[in-house]
């Protein structure tokens, strides 16, 4: 089946008054010469970078499309999108090679959201984002899905794979910057280590996704990552173990890393904010103020609220992006609150809530990331 492709921009109301964060949101997505010109300007970490990497995203908020402030394909075209049903979507990115990684975020309360398929469609990748409640009933929601192929081998840059939830824990889609391999580890039920041999530890992020059409969820361990191995647990609806497929994330390189220093490109953060509110320094970093990023736990709306000194020269610069993974062993999850945020010629904006397995919010700590796709620097 095709998807019905839609490129229409929609516009919708997200963003408050004390920022610009949409900036014009009757505008375009990027068009295939600018995205030609930008995609070099990802960073140069090392010899070993020579292919740029390729990568897309879809903010979702309703209707027939992804949201103009928060869709962007380096490869060109906006997305196609059909609404296949109650909380099942697909989304199409044109041009892209449909081997890469797919990570997603719910941005609609306690609400989450996994990749339910990945394949080949028409001259580009297809994706299915299904999004259930608590209890595990499919339900319509808001959600960030972000894509990213790299080929790049010979330093420690990052890695991802699609893992297998039962033994032998096969990979696939998999890509290691080190060179090394992916080795998986089944420590219990829905309990899993993944390590990308060869890489870094500080200044890095991991992301995951379960891959499932069904209503299991998955999130990082209590400890997230040190350095390439990744600690990985996944949950039933109802919040117990369960051995489920995920998708996962490793970077010290995610489109924003601090060591590009080009004047213009995309930028983002990177952050590990803890339950109370308080930023991991080893594990924050930016593209304008390396590990300036701070956060401020709300209460008693249990909302962590980010700020990324991610400053741009501009007004308001769009598109944005955004991801969370929760840290916890006890089947907590963490979703975007808001989409990101950008100020007139300040900083960038992220805003996450956690829930408990049943739906009801607590604190937790987890990993964000934060992608502008900025066109005048710092």
């Amino acid at each position: 089946m095709h998807a019905t492709r839609f490129v229409g921009v929609a516009v919708f109301a997200l963003c408050g008054t004390a920022f610009l964060g949409c900036g014009d949101l009757g505008s375009p997505s990027v068009d295939v010469e600018t995205a030609d010109r930008q995609s070099p300007l990802l960073g140069i970490p090392g010899g070993f970078y020579d292919t740029p990497p390729t990568w897309a995203f879809c903010g979702y908020v309703g209707g027939d499309s992804c949201h103009g402030g928060y869709v962007f394909n380096s490869r060109g075209a906006s997305p196609g999108f059909l609404r296949r049903g109650t909380g099942m979507y697909r989304v199409m990115f044109e041009n892209q090679a449909s081997n890469g990684n797919a990570q997603v975020a719910s941005a609609s309360g306690d609400v989450h959201c996994n990749v339910a398929a990945q394949f080949p469609q028409d001259t580009g990748v297809g994706i299915d984002v299904f999004c259930r409640a608590p209890s595990g009933a499919l339900t319509d929601a808001r959600f960030m899905l972000s894509y990213y192929r790299d080929t790049n081998v010979g330093g420690p840059l990052g890695g991802y794979a699609y893992v297998s939830g039962v033994a032998p824990f096969a990979t696939t889609n998999t890509w290691n910057s080190s060179g090394g391999p992916i080795a998986v580890q089944g420590l219990a039920p829905g309990t899993y280590r993944v390590n990308f041999t060869g890489q870094l530890a500080g200044g890095d992020n991991a992301q995951v996704s379960a891959l499932t059409s069904g209503g299991a969820y998955c999130t990082l361990g209590p400890s997230g990552w040190n350095g390439g191995t990744v600690d990985v647990r996944c949950f039933s609806s109802a919040g117990t173990p369960a051995n489920v497929s995920f998708s996962v994330f490793y970077g010290h390189n995610v489109r924003g890393e601090p060591r590009n220093a080009l004047p213009t490109g995309t930028q983002g953060a990177l952050v590990v904010v803890g339950s109370a509110g308080g930023v991991d320094p080893n594990r924050s970093r930016n593209t304008c103020q390396a590990g300036a990023n701070s956060a401020v736990l709300q209460q008693p709306a249990n909302l962590y609220s980010e700020i990324y000194h991610a400053t741009t020269t501009t007004l308001a610069e769009v598109p944005l992006m955004s991801l969370v993974s929760a840290m916890s062993s006890t089947g907590i999850y963490c979703n975007l609150n808001h989409f990101p945020i950008q100020g007139v010629r300040s900083d960038s904006h992220g805003f996450v809530s956690c829930f408990t397995p049943s739906g009801a919010p607590t604190t937790s700590a987890h990993s964000s990331m934060f992608i502008i796709q900025d066109h005048s620097g710092c």
